[in-house]
């Protein structure tokens, strides 16, 4: 990608939208360059996602990587974060080898490969991040037998989740999966 390209339209939103914040602090409540001529009005996930944005780039600028580059790389970075999640999650419910077998798979499933390839800054590769660690404190607390302890993991699942729910509409899946396994 060359430290330039991003992978489909909306990473060049979010990049935008990344780079406004960085800029004046905050975003615009319509953004017209899109939907001419009425504009776009940014919901309250594109807000919460373009501030991690803006907020991952000023945490990793020491790196010397431009705005750009950071983009590129997130949703690997975000990707990988994330299987060692699930690989977690799948190892308290499961077992080790069912959890590599599973996490192994999971990373070559191409529609979740290409979410969390080099270039495509979107939702998705963050949302899985929030939602496998939601899920690995969520089993840690199903699991514990000790109240604080499953207060205080059952708190952290609920605040991720809420990462989640801000960061993509797919929140729903997350809130699926715990229903049925209640």
């Amino acid at each position: 990608l060359k430290g330039k390209y991003l992978l489909g339209l909306d990473p060049y939103a979010f990049y935008r939208y990344a780079s406004i914040i960085l800029e004046k602090g905050s975003l615009m409540a319509v953004d017209t360059m899109r939907y001419v001529p009425l504009g776009y009005k940014l919901s309250p996930s594109d807000i919460f996602f373009s501030h991690t944005l803006a907020l991952g780039y000023k945490l990793t600028r020491w790196l010397g990587i431009s705005q750009m580059e950071f983009h590129i790389l997130y949703p690997v970075i975000a990707g990988v974060i994330g299987f060692v999640f699930l690989f977690l999650f799948l190892r308290e419910m499961f077992g080790n080898k069912i959890a590599l077998v599973a996490t192994a798979f999971a990373a070559v499933l191409p529609a979740y490969l290409y979410r969390t390839g080099a270039g495509f800054a979107d939702h998705e590769a963050m949302a899985m991040m929030w939602m496998f660690a939601s899920l690995y404190l969520f089993a840690k607390a199903w699991n514990s037998e000790k109240l604080g302890r499953w207060l205080s993991l059952s708190i952290g699942s609920g605040i991720l989740a809420g990462f989640m729910a801000l960061t993509w509409g797919g929140y729903r899946f997350l809130l699926a999966a715990i229903g049925m396994l209640i």
